[in-house]
């Protein structure tokens, strides 16, 4: 089990009604953030090199276009890879950004 003692929060980019961006569908999470430079898959299947990763907790959503924001920065996700225990459940998400 891995403690998650760092916060970040994970969001939907929108727009309003004047056409102007806005965070959608906030979500508070509490996550583990490691700086290291990794090669990863795009959701292109493009190669590309991602400065952090996340590690999340198995029950919160989000999609590969979301972003998340760390120490007043935001971030785009590029990847990310699920861990499953013996009988499938989630354990763990990690996203790359």
């Amino acid at each position: 089990m891995i403690t998650l003692y760092q916060d970040c929060t994970i969001y939907e980019i929108g727009r309003d009604g004047y056409g102007k961006s806005i965070k959608k569908n906030e979500q508070d999470v509490k996550c583990r953030v490691k700086e290291k430079y990794q090669l990863v898959k795009d959701k292109s299947a493009q190669e590309v090199v991602s400065q952090l990763e996340f590690t999340l907790p198995a029950d919160i959503s989000f999609k590969v276009d979301d972003k998340v924001e760390y120490d007043n920065k935001e971030h785009a996700i590029i990847s990310q890879k699920i861990t499953r225990n013996t009988i499938g459940e989630v354990v763990k998400q990690v996203i790359y950004v």
